[in-house]
């Protein structure tokens, strides 16, 4: 169809649908319709708020079982669409009596018929799943008895048909209408909330039969998202009345914009899927990437984010983590060794310096007891004996507080015992020339400083 007379058709069928509007019946039915309708909606809740207020003390005293409270909250939402059926039903009455016609007000029971059915299943949700209910009520319940009002209302309204089929443009030879990017986008919704309830389902079953493995369970729910995402782009593309040809050159054209722009995105998707499925890193493993030791949060196909032990979320691209080279603590145990340099003056026993040091390590709570401290004799130093406190923990985020903590609980445990910690010192020995410098000072007398 030439855009001209797409166009024309829209324009006529505009006015054809203002003309109806114009008229005075036709008007009075339809603020009546939206009357009902906001009576409806806001009067229930103003009353259940007054009803709220009133008897809250006596709600607080209240001790009804948790499953009872939530089934008569959910009854709460059947309160509106009963009421606008019975609104309507007496608004048809009404305009009979007064020899108004009724025919939107009728055609309208269907829409207040299909609220009850959608608030029923409403409640039966809350009433069996309570507050977890609320992302199907989002994602699925509403979409679909908005679908369906919309739908309805396009059925039933003069001239809305026809403007749906008009043509908007045409894409690689394929006329595109209103109605074929509706029906595209309920296909790619529907697409989209199989992708949500199969990840949600994959959860809760990999999560009983892989022993709470996160890694495993991440990679694939997330494969299994991926997939079937792009089954509804191609489901999309089909229903929009792209051929094999077209989507070969579709696919082309997005090979030389990988080529030249999108190199970056691409190896951080492919090194996404590499991680997902080597499980190099998984979500949970304690890492030192240059230096910043972090908990691995999130494990996505582009990137990778880490929360530092300051807090601190870093978005970390996929590419990084097969290129550089990465510290891991938990990869197959979450034992790890500290050690704890020390040092101690040349009058103190290492015996009795050992047992006090493996004594305080075995007082912090966070250090194991298998495999047990131990103090290694690393070197005869030039004022001191140096020692390795070796210590495992199995939190390897908190190494920094643990050896922190053993560094305070040696000082106080030395000083207890009398065991000097020195510090560097120096003898200086003057071969030659010091007679001389000895005798300049006692002729000349000590010097005072000058005002």
């Amino acid at each position: 169809m030439p855009a001209e007379s797409s166009i024309d058709l829209l324009i006529t069928q505009i006015d054809i649908l203002l003309i109806y509007l114009a008229r005075p019946a036709v008007q009075r039915q339809i603020i009546t319709a939206l009357v009902i309708l906001s009576l409806a909606w806001y009067l229930p809740e103003f009353m259940h708020a007054r009803a709220e207020k009133r008897d809250r003390g006596r709600q607080a005293e209240q001790t009804d079982k948790p499953d009872r409270s939530r089934w008569l909250a959910a009854i709460r939402h059947l309160y509106s669409p009963l009421l606008s059926l019975l609104l309507v039903q007496l608004a048809i009455w009404l305009f009979i009596r007064l020899g108004y016609p009724v025919g939107i007000l009728e055609s309208s029971i269907i829409l207040f018929s299909m609220w009850f059915v959608y608030r029923f299943l409403l409640m039966g949700l809350y009433g069996y799943l309570g507050p977890e209910a609320q992302p199907y009520h989002r994602w699925i319940l509403m979409p679909v008895f908005g679908t369906i009002v919309v739908v309805l209302l396009t059925l039933n309204t003069v001239g809305l048909d026809l403007i749906i089929d008009a043509s908007l443009f045409t894409v690689f030879g394929t006329t595109v209408t209103l109605r074929v990017v509706f029906f595209a986008l309920v296909v790619l919704y529907c697409f989209v909330v199989a992708a949500w309830i199969i990840e949600r389902l994959l959860d809760r079953v990999l999560d009983a039969r892989l022993g709470h493995e996160p890694g495993v369970m991440n990679a694939i729910t997330t494969i299994s998202r991926y997939f079937i995402l792009l089954l509804g782009v191609i489901a999309v593309l089909q229903v929009v009345g792209l051929d094999a040809s077209t989507l070969a050159l579709i696919g082309g054209g997005l090979s030389v914009g990988i080529g030249f722009g999108l190199q970056q995105i691409v190896a951080d998707f492919i090194s996404g899927l590499i991680l997902l499925f080597e499980q190099a890193v998984r979500p949970g493993d304690v890492i030192d990437l240059d230096g910043e030791v972090g908990v691995v949060d999130k494990l996505s196909t582009r990137a990778t984010t880490v929360r530092t032990i300051d807090n601190v979320e870093l978005i970390i691209p996929n590419q990084a983590f097969l290129t550089n080279r990465i510290t891991t603590f938990t990869k197959s145990s979450a034992k790890v060794r500290i050690m704890v340099p020390l040092g101690v003056s040349y009058k103190s026993n290492p015996k009795q310096v050992r047992q006090i040091a493996l004594q305080t390590a075995a007082r912090h709570g966070l250090v194991l007891k298998d495999p047990e401290p131990a103090l290694l004799f690393r070197s005869f130093g030039d004022s001191s004996l140096n020692f390795d406190l070796a210590v495992w923990i199995d939190q390897p985020s908190r190494h920094s507080r643990v050896r922190s903590d053993l560094y305070y609980m040696l000082w106080d445990a030395f000083t207890e015992h009398d065991i000097e910690i020195p510090f560097p010192q120096r003898d200086l020995n003057l071969r030659t020339g010091w007679e001389q410098l000895r005798s300049k000072v006692v002729a000349t007398g000590p010097q005072t400083p000058q005002e």
